[in-house]
């Protein structure tokens, strides 16, 4: 059993607008208070000759959620990005674990999360008008998340690492997000009797991480795909003294 705190930032504490979109309107909110995290979790563990697994159960409680509320900007047709606390939420979930080495040559490190994510029916004011509430409905979906690594050690002690992820459709406060999945990989090749090396890494090398929300307000529906430079390549070369 664990509790813990989550307190404001201070740039989500500002009242300042900036304009971080030419049609949203980012504004902090003073008026902010800490969210809460309790959190019950229990878990086995079997450890083989080549790995091991394992496997946990879990049940979190979060109160006063962090997080930003759109809202319509007063005679305009821009929106307001604000910092608000969004009631209570809860999710249950399984996670579980699986490494082996299968050989000298090939290893296999496995996760997944799959859990029941439920935020409450909440209400927030505006902002721009202490006396107009924004109520937002109870969400909840089943939803997750897995990743794979397998590491390969192949020709002159070359190093390769494949790494894929997918992240499924899960609910916000306001909304949804999209499902996504990306693909790392890295190659490390010792030379110079393991004092140099060589070594190349390629991050979102299919460049399919894409973040989609999909969210709901007063009077309005709000479609945002966010593109990020998250496709690099690196090629270098390292040696030790």
């Amino acid at each position: 059993y664990n509790r813990r705190v989550d307190r404001p930032q201070e740039r989500n504490l500002r009242s300042f607008a900036t304009y971080a979109d030419p049609e949203i309107l980012a504004i902090g909110n003073p008026g902010l208070i800490p969210q809460f995290t309790q959190t019950i979790e229990a878990g086995y563990k079997y450890a083989g000759d080549n790995g091991y697994f394992y496997a946990a159960g879990y049940y979190r409680m979060i109160d006063d959620i962090l997080t930003q509320i759109i809202v319509p900007f007063p005679e305009s047709q821009n929106l307001a990005n604000v910092n608000q606390n969004a009631g209570s939420g809860t999710n249950a979930g399984v996670e579980l674990v699986f490494t082996h080495e299968f050989s000298k040559v090939f290893r296999m490190d496995w996760n997944a999360l799959v859990f029941q994510n439920v935020i409450d029916a909440y209400s927030v004011e505006n902002p721009f008008n202490t006396e107009q509430t924004v109520d937002f409905d109870r969400r909840e979906n089943l939803t997750g998340n897995t990743k794979v690594n397998l590491y390969f050690n192949v020709w002159k002690n070359l190093d390769i690492q494949i790494t894929g992820t997918y992240i499924a459709r899960d609910v916000v406060p306001q909304g949804e997000i999209a499902a996504r999945y990306f693909a790392d990989l890295g190659l490390k090749l010792p030379i110079q009797e393991g004092k140099g090396e060589l070594f190349f890494n390629a991050s979102d090398i299919l460049n399919t991480l894409v973040i989609e929300y999909n969210l709901e307000g007063d009077g309005f529906d709000f479609v945002s795909t966010d593109y990020f430079e998250t496709q690099i390549f690196r090629l270098g070369y390292s040696y030790r003294f």
